[in-house]
């Protein structure tokens, strides 16, 4: 071979006492790449994702768990019962306020207010279903406690 297809194979640099590797290439590790969901498993030895997640599990225990509308839940000794009878309470400010919402909506003509708080529907007596939710609670706790 001649001299100059050695350099252009670059045959001259690759002798068998020198490995035909980098040192970087060598001490790399290879993960496996899924290409279908185009990432690679995480090492078991990731320190700042074990911070994180720690992190994330100290914030969950420190702050209080909230229901689905952002309310903080009720702790066990808070009674159903109790928060029906102060939504009864507070029910007459509610329909008086309901009434005003009428009046307003047949002065504007606008079928939002209809919609959203259910105007068309006559039979929608607020005391007797909440009443007769509490019946029903109070049932399901009678069939719970005779289990």
């Amino acid at each position: 071979m001649s001299k100059r297809v050695r350099r252009s194979l670059k045959l001259e640099a690759i002798g068998k006492d020198k490995p035909a590797e980098t040192p970087l290439k060598r001490h790399l590790q290879v993960y496996p790449f899924s290409p279908t969901t185009g990432a690679c498993p995480l090492p078991t030895t990731v320190i700042k994702g074990n911070y994180v997640r720690q992190e994330a599990e100290q914030d969950a225990v420190a702050v209080p768990e909230k229901a689905s509308r952002g309310q903080p839940l009720t702790d066990g000794n808070t009674d159903v019962i109790e928060l029906f009878t102060e939504m009864e309470k507070s029910l007459g400010a509610f329909l008086s306020m309901r009434q005003k919402l009428k009046t307003l909506k047949t002065l504007e003509g606008s079928r939002e207010l209809e919609i959203l708080f259910g105007f068309r529907e006559p039979s929608s007596d607020l005391k007797s279903e909440m009443q007769r939710a509490k019946f029903l609670i109070s049932e399901a706790r009678k069939m719970k406690m005779s289990q």
